[in-house]
């Protein structure tokens, strides 16, 4: 079972890392067009301009002049770093994620090896302990979901019974009030 949620979380990590390798790609693009536009700089200097500003290293050979692109500068970096550094987080936890998978496989291997009986295959104490933090994460979170769910439904079901309550006694104090009406 873990292998499958082992695979699964593999195919998830590759779709995510190619979203987020398609949103970075367009994050400098748009900064290589903005630029182009509003300091009419080549795209060679544009892009060298996006590319040092979103990494933070920021030379400060090329700079933007006008003040429509210092402002326009000031906002891109605002937004462009802290999208490029998710980014480069994705990519982070994605490399991880299989160097600790291959580590775990070695071991194994590795411990089988050494034993000439046969052995009780299991995972080195790291990886057990990495993989219990993050389907434990995981389990904590679609927990939550399902209470905040059910706490939806809940409301929902106490609104249409309290609706449904108001129009029978509403009927109630209808027919009533024709009675006394005769």
């Amino acid at each position: 079972m873990a292998e499958e949620i082992t695979q699964y979380d593999e195919r998830s990590y590759n779709r995510k890392f190619f979203f987020v390798g398609l949103f970075a790609m367009f994050i400098i693009i748009a900064g290589i067009f903005l630029f182009r536009e509003i300091e009419g700089w080549n795209y060679i200097d544009s892009f060298y301009f996006t590319v040092v500003t979103l990494t933070t290293i920021g030379y400060g050979d090329i700079v933007p002049i006008t003040n429509i692109g210092k402002i326009a500068t000031s906002i891109y970096a605002l937004l462009g770093v802290a999208i490029f550094l998710f980014c480069v987080g994705v990519i982070a936890e994605h490399y991880f994620f299989k160097r600790i998978s291959s580590f775990g496989k070695t071991m194994t291997k590795s411990f089988m090896k050494k034993e000439k009986k046969i052995p009780i295959v299991r995972k080195p104490k790291l990886v057990e302990s990495i993989e219990k933090i993050y389907f434990k994460r995981r389990k904590d979170k679609k927990d939550s979901d399902d209470k905040q769910r059910k706490e939806k439904d809940d409301r929902v079901k106490k609104e249409v019974e309290d609706k449904q309550k108001k129009e029978t006694e509403d009927k109630i104090k209808k027919e009533k009030e024709k009675l006394n009406e005769k």
